[in-house]
């Protein structure tokens, strides 16, 4: 069957000077055959032929680099209803491009058959091997055939321009305008963003915003609760859990902030931070807050208490945090402090000579007593025979931690003194001098988490009937082991 019918030649003349080629089996190859047929409206059959005459060289290639690997050459006019529609598309979308001329069509067949001599596959050629598969590069669609292009050959048009010089200088300078716009948008928005990869290589940024000193502290930190935070259908990934509870406390910022930060909604931050607060009180806290071993703690001692107190384990003192006033008038009572004149809890915490905080008690109203505090918190049973307590001279504690078979050193009482003796002056100013670290270790918890210096409203009070603490003592908890990841305040020698 003389497929020239089929696929539309009009070379009906001296077929004895042409030849005829059935459609490729390979499947790539077959496709691109009936890509090329088919962008004419011709559907070609399994039994359709096609002339050479399609074939810039006369003849079809099987080297997938050459021009002829395909049939490109078409010389088919438009029916009459093809043409109106075209006619109707080209006067109302692009109605100053003009029809291209025959030369046009001539050079690029002229360039074609140029190539293919280049190339030793052309009609020229006697190097020509059909057979030569070469490497299978597929530049078909992009290089091939330029000439057979549908939007330009059936359309018989191309554009033209009426802008004058200044017209394209203007519109140079808007698009160089607009092009360094997005430059800046786009570097305000990496600032901005809050995605793992932004942290990444970025310990600046990480300490900005959660006051962990790298990157890889920051993973640690939440590799410890990762199983906890994977929840299907959740509207946060662990990793913002994470973050936006660090940034809670270290930046002290509202949940209402953090809602429009993190784009859902502010029950869902509430209820984020006071989960993540919950699993890091029960994973971190117990392999960062704890009581070293003592040959730890004098083989790692700074020089200054190995020559004043080498014998010291523990520094005391009370920390206390603001929080809302109740409403009884007597639970109000209780919760005012001597030293703050404002409704506060207090904690007891402990610090060893090298800075690491190794204990941190419930919290207390803040009346109550540094004596009933230590007596209750459970801080004695890490006292051992020997072990030296150093704390303030508000601790009037001396007998039961003698009871422990400790000692404890507080500085000298001068109330109602006018001259202390030579030895006790040089004892109170040796004890002063390495007092002074307790006071930096509870400014730099302080200076890292600023939630701390806030006043915490009641329902931080309510305690959590499973773990039997309050949400402010997770805090509390959880804060003091972040600050034992980071480099310690206390000088090394």
């Amino acid at each position: 069957m003389a497929c020239c019918v089929a696929v539309g030649c009009s070379n009906r003349s001296d077929r004895k000077d042409l030849s005829f080629y059935r459609f490729p089996k390979d499947p790539e190859r077959r496709t691109l055959w009936v890509q090329a047929v088919c962008r004419r409206n011709w559907n070609p059959t399994d039994y359709s032929r096609i002339c050479s005459k399609h074939f810039i060289s006369g003849q079809k290639s099987n080297n997938p680099l050459s021009p002829d690997y395909v049939p490109s050459l078409f010389a088919h006019t438009p029916t009459a209803e093809r043409r109106v529609k075209k006619r109707e598309a080209v006067d109302s979308e692009e109605p100053t491009k003009k029809s291209r001329t025959k030369s046009n069509q001539t050079e690029i067949i002229s360039a074609a058959t140029a190539l293919l001599d280049l190339s030793g596959t052309g009609p020229n050629s006697g190097t020509a091997d059909d057979n030569d598969q070469g490497e299978e590069v597929d530049l078909y669609e992009e290089e091939v055939c330029q000439a057979d292009l549908p939007g330009e050959e059936e359309t018989g048009v191309e554009a033209q321009t009426d802008l004058s010089g200044a017209d394209i200088d203007t519109l140079s300078s808007a698009v160089q305008k607009l092009t360094s716009e997005k430059q800046l948008l786009t570097d305000q928005l990496k600032i901005m963003d809050l995605s793992e990869e932004s942290f990444k290589d970025n310990d600046e940024k990480t300490k900005v915003y959660t006051g962990l000193p790298t990157f890889v502290s920051l993973m640690t930190v939440m590799d410890l609760i990762m199983p906890c935070l994977r929840k299907p259908n959740s509207a946060l990934s662990p990793f913002h859990k994470c973050l936006l509870t660090l940034m809670k406390l270290r930046l002290n910022v509202s949940m209402l902030y953090l809602s429009y930060v993190f784009r859902v909604h502010y029950s869902t931050v509430a209820k984020t931070f006071s989960d993540v607060i919950t699993f890091l009180n029960i994973k971190l806290v117990p392999s960062t807050v704890f009581w070293p071993e003592r040959d730890q703690i004098r083989s790692t001692m700074p020089q200054l208490f190995k020559a004043t107190y080498p014998d010291c384990v523990s520094i005391l003192d009370c920390f206390e945090v603001l929080t809302e006033g109740p409403s009884y008038l007597e639970t109000k009572t209780i919760n005012s402090s001597h030293y703050k004149s404002h409704n506060t809890m207090k904690y007891l915490i402990s610090v060893t000579p090298q800075g690491l905080i190794n204990f941190i008690s419930k919290g207390w109203a803040g009346r109550t007593s540094d004596r009933l505090v230590t007596e209750s918190c459970g801080y004695l049973n890490n006292l051992a025979p020997g072990d030296a307590v150093l704390a303030n001279k508000g601790f009037n504690i001396e007998d039961i931690v003698a009871l422990r078979g400790a000692r404890l050193i507080v500085p000298v009482i001068t109330k109602g003194v006018k001259q202390l003796p030579h030895g006790e002056i040089t004892e109170s100013k040796k004890l002063l001098s390495v007092r002074i670290n307790m006071d930096r270790a509870l400014g730099n918890l302080k200076q890292k988490y600023p939630i701390l210096q806030s006043t915490f409203p009641i329902k931080f009070l309510l305690t959590d009937q499973a773990v039997k603490m309050s949400t402010l003592d997770k805090i509390m908890r959880v804060t003091c082991g972040l600050c034992n990841i980071c480099d310690s305040v206390m000088p090394c020698n």
